[in-house]
């Protein structure tokens, strides 16, 4: 299939994904809820810790919540939901329907997705935003244009390996019966070392270093753009980051090319 065709193949399930996401009004209600929930347990918690100090490492308080909510957005961005939608595929045999489709399955499984969560996606940035102004006012950042291009990027990167690193714990479903343990392992180390419970600035200089040349910490290395040399250490972060995409990436075409096989061979 030729790639402006693909392309189009990709903005057509995008848009039908998305006018199913804005159907589902009652759950975005509640999802919205959960992230004021906890981000209100998140401010509580710090504001707790940081009163007697101020800073923690040079961290305020302020970049320490704003940090802490990017967790929040990237959740709502939806990548992490393509290990079920791919697996599911996988073991109820939907996958064979798609294969004989021009659209490539994977491409599929991320248009669908990525369209399904775009409305809680936006919400969830406004939702974010409103929330930390009101608690702690504006973040602690230059603003500037080498700031925003830094942010993004590593934001658009983060975001790619994420849709890599779900869609190859999907693919397992191919060789083990249920991917989920797999899935489990994978989602903790990312909540972990992604900054979910603890801004990475904030962990041990050990695991701080292990968490940014990890895939888990390379996700969310965005969330760093709150702390006082985020600009300086852009390169730092985006290296490895890079260099995961691109080994991950060959890793989900090789799961992709002898998943493929499997159904070939055993006609599912």
């Amino acid at each position: 299939m030729r790639p402006t065709a693909n392309l189009r193949s990709f903005f057509t399930t995008f848009r039908v994904a998305l006018r199913s996401g804005i159907e589902s009004r009652l759950n975005l209600v509640f999802l919205l809820m959960n992230t004021v929930v906890v981000m209100g347990v998140l401010f509580v918690v710090f504001q707790s810790a940081f009163a007697k100090t101020g800073s923690i490492h040079g961290v305020t308080f302020a970049a320490a919540i704003w940090s802490l909510s990017m967790y929040s957005i990237a959740w709502g961005f939806g990548a992490r939901n393509m290990y079920g939608d791919t697996s599911d595929g996988i073991e109820n045999g939907s996958i064979e329907t798609r294969l004989v489709r021009p659209q490539h399955y994977l491409s599929y499984i991320a248009a669908f997705r990525l369209g399904k969560q775009f409305t809680f996606f936006i919400l969830q940035i406004i939702v974010n935003l409103a929330l930390l102004f009101w608690l702690v006012g504006l973040p602690p950042v230059s603003g500037s244009i080498a700031w925003w291009l830094s942010i993004l990027t590593l934001f658009a990167g983060g975001m790619l390996l994420s849709i890599f690193i779900y869609s190859c714990i999907g693919l397992t479903a191919f060789w083990i019966q249920n991917p989920m343990p797999v899935m489990w392992i994978v989602d903790k180390s990312v909540m972990i070392l992604g900054g979910s419970f603890v801004p990475i600035a904030l962990l041990p200089v050990a695991v701080r270093r292990f968490s940014e040349w990890s895939p888990f910490g390379a996700i969310m290395s965005f969330s760093q753009a709150f702390t006082p040399d985020f600009e300086a250490r852009f390169w730092s972060l985006f290296i490895p980051q890079l260099v995961w995409i691109v080994l991950i990436g060959l890793l989900l075409m090789v799961l992709w090319t002898q998943g493929r096989k499997k159904i070939a061979i055993n006609g599912g």
